[in-house]
């Protein structure tokens, strides 16, 4: 295996389709996966049963986002919506979860540079808020 650095992490930026950016969290739990490979069985002509190969289903947790700024109110309005409207086809969106670390901030010449890692996950939406 090559040498593998362990960068710091500064913060997560979290944007998402149709919003300005939602803000910045100190910490951020990432999502757990699990696979299921479903078992389907036909019969052939003598009776015997014969497993047939199906799709495996992937299903993913929550995201848990703590210690957060949001200065345009951005997420705490799109909670707001979801709560009068529930999760529709309106209110739930594409979210990116962006890994900035210290070396990802705008460098000398005033562009910025690219954070090391982004997590797209797709129809997203909030499922619970607490504030302090």
């Amino acid at each position: 295996m090559a040498d593998q650095k362990t960068e710091p992490i500064k913060y997560w930026k979290i944007t998402a389709d149709g919003l300005a950016d939602i803000g910045m969290f100190n910490q951020c739990g990432l999502p757990s996966m699990s696979l299921q490979a479903s078992e389907f069985k036909v019969w052939d002509e003598q009776g015997k049963p014969n497993p047939l190969p199906t799709g495996v289903q992937a299903s993913f947790g929550d995201v848990t986002l703590s210690r957060g700024v949001d200065q345009q109110g951005e997420l705490w309005k799109w909670i707001s919506t979801i709560a009068q409207k529930g999760a529709n086809t309106d209110t739930v969106k594409e979210v990116t979860i962006i890994r900035v670390t210290p070396r990802a901030g705008p460098s000398r010449s005033g562009s910025s540079r690219t954070p090391t890692r982004r997590s797209t996950r797709p129809r997203a939406w909030p499922r619970a808020a607490r504030t302090c």
